[in-house]
């Protein structure tokens, strides 16, 4: 997962909590991206506030 910030025109490295995760939505709110992990079943949350 990858997070710009526009300010400083750089990306940060996020890296998901399980290997062979295939994010295929990506939903968010503010203060939150959640993904849905179909390659593990599972659902992170990413708090971004």
């Amino acid at each position: 997962m990858l997070r710009f910030d526009p300010a400083s025109e750089k990306f940060e490295v996020i890296p998901l909590p399980r290997a062979n995760a295939a994010v295929r939505q990506i939903l968010g709110r503010p203060g939150k991206v959640w993904l849905a992990e179909s390659g593990t079943g599972f659902v992170t949350v990413i708090r971004t506030g």
